[in-house]
């Protein structure tokens, strides 16, 4: 149940800075994303994490470098 549950936040989530972006105009960056789907993950190893894992590698900020590393000590 909570991965299921951690997959909905993180679809969610996404969906939301979607429609803010065509709607509101709001720029959408990779960090935003990252930021969104680490939020999401309720457990080690569960989808949001792996996801985060993977997306982080392509993230260029200094921002982005650091959370990725806090996010692995956690």
């Amino acid at each position: 149940l909570q991965s299921r549950i951690s997959n909905l936040t993180t679809i969610t989530r996404l969906i939301s800075l979607m429609l803010r972006h065509i709607f509101l105009g709001e720029r959408l960056t990779l960090e935003k994303c990252l930021k969104q789907i680490k939020r999401s993950s309720r457990q080690r190893d569960d989808l949001p994490d792996m996801l985060y894992g993977v997306l982080s590698r392509y993230a260029t900020g200094k921002e982005t470098k650091i959370g990725s590393e806090a996010h692995r000590e956690s």
